[in-house]
């Protein structure tokens, strides 16, 4: 079932005019970047989130051709967007170490009588990547710890 707008009433992919379109999940941002691009005709796939009361995307619709066309390429750059995400995470490991190094600072300065060991223990486990804790809160705190030492 589709819903165009609030005020109609649901209708099937092929009363919307849409049973022509594929399926694309999202997985893979760059391709549903380019099959949105080349698509003239396209529709996003949500579903309704009871925990976060809200809809969430899915994948989209698009022409045949379209993904197609967008497979194409992103297999001709897959080597370039690769070497992108290997220096992006070289530059996100150095960003990680200075904030640790800054944590462990401000706790030896927060608890002179902490052993430097035992700072930088507790500095790790605080500051452990996947933690539950939010990435930019990390950060934020990070850019406070510089800015007020």
């Amino acid at each position: 079932m589709i819903m165009l707008n609030k005020e109609r009433k649901p209708l099937c992919l092929a009363c919307a005019d849409l049973d022509n379109l594929e399926y694309l999940p999202r997985k893979n941002t760059a391709l549903t970047h380019r099959a949105t691009r080349y698509s003239r005709l396209r529709a996003v796939v949500v579903q309704w989130s009871r925990t976060r009361n809200h809809h969430e995307p899915q994948g989209i619709l698009a022409e045949p051709k379209a993904i197609e066309r967008a497979e194409a390429e992103c297999l001709g750059d897959a080597d370039r967007r690769k070497s992108q995400r290997a220096r992006r995470a070289a530059r996100e490991a150095e960003l990680d170490r200075e904030y640790v190094d800054a944590f462990a600072a401000r706790i030896g300065e927060d608890f002179p009588g902490c052993p430097p060991d035992d700072a930088r223990t507790i500095t790790e486990h605080a500051c452990r990547k996947y933690n539950g804790r939010s990435v930019d809160r990390q950060r934020r705190n990070a850019s406070n710890l510089t800015q007020s030492g």
